[in-house]
């Protein structure tokens, strides 16, 4: 496998967290806070070339939600719990 470079590395650990720990995936704005970034669309670009590359696959549940595959283990992401509303 090609090393994958720096923020695709950071972005991949991220989502193989979550799924290795029954935690719903990172948000767009998630990443890029962890990345230091202030756009969610760069974020977002990271993770399509993720699934683009093959080693993640993704499932769109619900609007901003998803449950991310890491593609190498079969582990997935938790679908996140929906907001209460006051």
């Amino acid at each position: 496998m090609t090393t994958l470079p720096p923020r695709r590395q950071i972005v991949l650990k991220l989502f193989e967290h979550a799924a290795n720990n029954a935690l719903p995936a990172p948000t767009d704005r998630d990443i890029a806070n962890e990345l230091g970034i202030q756009s969610g669309g760069s974020a977002n670009k990271y993770v399509r070339e993720l699934v683009a590359m093959g080693l993640i696959s993704i499932e769109n549940v619900l609007q901003n939600r998803r449950v991310v595959t890491i593609v190498g283990t079969g582990r997935s992401t938790v679908m996140p719990r929906p907001k209460r509303e006051n």
